[in-house]
């Protein structure tokens, strides 16, 4: 009788309802200001690209809060942080009140820059006339899962930078402009969502994609491109 090679079980699948149900759990700790969109990239990052069990399964012990990490360092330390609770008695409610719109900022002959370490409101407001609008949202925090910005512009350019896995729908109209829009290949069910409304008239929009402390080139830090 033919004896044959005994074959390799499969390796086990996650499922993709754990992948995304976790994910949930991190629009959830962004909106409520418990990780900034760069955060969330990296640990979104993770949560979709693991594919150990054991490794995949301890992240979600640690992401729902039901186990404490081994180490401060690297994605247990985020993971701690996107938790809403790390230990008997050390609970992070996390709650941060959407309040009202925050109110507009309005500048004429000149550029405005945001980077950094900022807390979002679900309404962000600008109105500019001869002057560009850079905003780098990469250490952002926001106060719901989604944040619409309204941008009012004449005579100026409107560049924004998100991390990979934010989602991002515009909604403005331009008159006499272009508009640019990275590829965010890593957009996942239920990601936080940067929505661009409002009106420019002579101005172009660009969305830029790209990894937390990454830094742009010599050529565009020239341009601006």
């Amino acid at each position: 009788m033919e004896q044959h090679e005994p074959v390799d079980p499969l390796p086990e699948r996650i499922d993709d309802s754990r992948r995304s149900a976790l994910n949930d759990r991190l629009t959830l700790a962004v909106g409520q200001g418990r990780i900034d969109l760069g955060e969330f990239s990296e640990l979104s990052d993770a949560v979709w690209g693991i594919t150990d069990p054991a490794q995949f399964g301890r992240l979600e012990e640690m992401i729902s809060g039901r186990t404490s990490p081994t180490d401060g360092t690297g994605l247990d330390r985020l993971a701690e942080k996107a938790a809403t609770a790390t230990g008997p008695g050390n609970v992070h409610t996390g709650q941060v009140s959407p309040g009202a719109p925050a109110p507009v900022q309005s500048l004429w002959f000149g550029d405005l820059h945001r980077r950094g370490d900022m807390q979002l409101t679900g309404h962000q407001g600008y109105r500019l006339v001869f002057g560009d609008l850079d905003l780098d949202l990469r250490e952002a925090t926001l106060t719901t899962p989604g944040t619409v910005i309204e941008v009012n512009s004449v005579f100026g350019d409107i560049r924004i930078t998100v991390p990979p896995g934010v989602a991002v729908e515009n909604r403005m109209t331009l008159i006499l402009g272009d508009v640019k829009l990275d590829q965010n290949t890593r957009n996942m069910p239920g990601a936080p969502t940067v929505t661009v409304t409002g009106r420019s008239v002579f101005g172009d929009l660009e969305v830029r994609v790209a990894d937390p402390g990454a830094r742009p080139g010599f050529l565009q830090r020239l341009t601006g491109l």
